[in-house]
């Protein structure tokens, strides 16, 4: 993902960098310029003017080419930072639901927020490191030039010194990986800080066993690898000086002594060009640990194994929207199966299935069981969120294929799950937003009307209590306008007025419309309510309890129990 925006940015970054190389360049013949006149001094001069109009225009192309370079650095920097969020946010739109729950919540919103900064740091530099290194290259070209005697022995002596400082910059980027997967342990104590809030709040011993056993040793740990990470690219930084300061007095040591016949005034030249130097040379070994950072965020996002569509995301949508099958009339689940993958530390794997089941346009189905039955787990499978491990789902007689089907079937469904999450804008089947009005409709249907308003589609509250939530959800799911409503124990948080509301009106007004409703429910006094009642134990669908209140046993469960 981040090779192909950089890529996409090539032809700005490459102009960038040659205007950076020019400046260079300009900044080199600076040098070189004053290192010419400086031989002059005292001999007076018949090209005074010329040479003063010379150095005039070397600086102004030095100032031009380093504004224009630093402008177009600027923006490239900000459109690649807004086009890699974009890209990251798209990327998790495009990923599953099994696949977001693989990754972690955690892993996710530290990619989004430190590993997009360190990339956009180290490629905000690239035009820098081309600049110091054409400084570099330039300078040590001149030198060559003015004496290769002692051009050889800085060569050499330089060789040997960056062979050294290669090892501990090796070291450095084991150090920023380690650090890298510190960070994600953080995140996920502060995901716990913030959706834990309640009960941390309340219960003293688990707020200190908190903080001081979880979040501080990560918090040490941080500072212990930063402390480590950063000495030793200050380490890095002090060699290159020493070394360089180091060559610069070996040369004068050594004009003395070995090359005593180089002249004195291209030995000073040579000490002022290294003089220069320092600063190209020291610039990219202190960028060497940006630009590092950004490669270890890089090799990170990308160990996400996140979605990659982003491009077509907004097309792909809508061309589907348009093919829905709103006439369908069955869909049959055959041989269903599904297991929770398990890691090395789980003893315990749990999974759902064989299931075979068919459910028929405009029922209305409850789903029961004990928890950790499989209810929920289930019914995402049922929707495209887990992807079965064998069996088939047919829609209209259509064979769900999850990998090129999983977008198109699920918007044939509208959930509320039982740990929902309440957004404020109103999206009607359209893709559009609600109108204020029908908003407004559905508010005074649910008696939230008192408490919130609509403006340009959007919920000017959620600022409610869980069982009032759970109805501005409701409220969103029914201008989705979908032919499936799931519903996870929504009944659950409401009072009694509501509850008895939600299965003897509200139910039943969906069916009326030819809407599909599967809800599981705890709830047995409305169990009569519903066409069919799925009974679950331990992973499998064991008893179908009909409207008439006949319960059949599934034959396939009693040979698997």
């Amino acid at each position: 993902m981040v090779y192909q925006l950089i890529r996409k940015f090539r032809w700005p970054l490459v102009f960038a960098t040659m205007l950076s190389i020019l400046s260079a360049a300009f900044s080199i013949g600076v040098m070189v310029f004053l290192n010419q006149q400086i031989s002059k001094v005292g001999l007076g001069s018949e090209n005074y003017n010329i040479d003063v109009l010379v150095f005039a225009f070397a600086l102004m192309g030095l100032g031009v080419f380093g504004v224009l370079s630093q402008y177009i650095l600027s923006r490239l920097s900000a459109g690649f930072t807004a086009q890699l969020r974009r890209f990251m946010v798209g990327n998790v739109l495009n990923t599953n639901y099994e696949g977001i729950e693989r990754v972690g919540g955690h892993r996710i919103y530290a990619s989004l927020t430190s590993d997009i900064r360190s990339l956009a740091s180290a490629f905000s530099l690239l035009p820098h490191v081309a600049y110091n290194s054409a400084a570099v290259i330039l300078c040590l070209a001149y030198l060559a030039y003015s004496s290769w005697q002692l051009f050889v022995f800085v060569f050499i002596f330089l060789t040997l010194a960056i062979g050294f400082a290669q090892v501990l910059m090796n070291r450095g980027m084991k150090l920023l990986k380690g650090l890298r997967e510190t960070d994600d342990n953080l995140f996920n104590s502060f995901k716990a800080l913030v959706e834990g809030g309640k009960e941390l709040n309340i219960n003293t011993n688990r707020k200190q066993h908190f903080y001081k056993d979880l979040v501080v040793p990560h918090v040490e740990e941080i500072k212990r690898k930063s402390v480590h990470t950063e000495l030793n690219f200050i380490f890095i930084h002090n060699w290159t000086n020493v070394v360089l300061f180091g060559v610069m007095g070996s040369i004068v040591f050594l004009a003395q002594a070995v090359f005593t016949t180089v002249p004195v005034e291209v030995v000073v030249g040579f000490l002022l060009i290294m003089i220069y130097l320092v600063g190209p040379i020291s610039s990219l070994m202190d960028m060497y640990s940006v630009v590092a950072g950004g490669v270890v965020a890089s090799k990170k996002i990308n160990s996400l194994e996140l979605g990659t569509q982003t491009g077509r995301l907004a097309d792909h949508v809508d061309s589907k929207s348009s093919e829905l099958n709103d006439d369908w009339q069955s869909l049959r689940v055959r041989d269903l199966t599904y297991q929770y993958p398990s890691s090395e530390n789980e003893m315990y794997q749990f999974g759902v299935g064989p299931i075979n089941l068919d459910i028929n346009r405009g029922e209305l189905v409850f789903v029961t069981g004990g928890n950790g039955s499989g209810k929920s787990t289930f019914i995402k499978a049922l929707i495209g969120l887990y992807t079965p491990n064998s069996g088939q789902i047919y829609f209209d007689g259509k064979c769900i294929d999850f990998d090129s089907d999983r977008e198109w079937y699920g918007q044939h469904f509208s959930a509320i799950f039982s740990d929902f999450y309440l957004f404020q804008h109103a999206i009607g089947k359209d893709g559009q937003l609600a109108s204020d009005e029908l908003i407004h409709q559905y508010l005074t249907k649910l008696q939230l009307d008192k408490k919130v308003d609509a403006q340009d589609g959007e919920l000017t509250s959620v600022s409610l209590s869980h069982g009032q939530k759970k109805r501005l959800a409701l409220l969103l799911s029914y201008i989705e306008d979908t032919s499936i409503y799931i519903f996870d124990e929504w009944a659950a948080d409401q009072d009694p007025y509501f509850r008895k509301y939600f299965y003897m009106t509200l139910l039943p007004e969906l069916k009326s419309k030819g809407k599909t409703v599967i809800a599981i429910t705890h709830d047995d006094a409305y169990f009569h309510t519903a066409d069919r009642v799925l009974k679950f134990e331990s992973g499998l669908l064991v008893e179908v309890t009909e409207n008439d209140g006949k319960s059949v046993a599934n034959p396939k469960v009693e040979v698997v129990l």
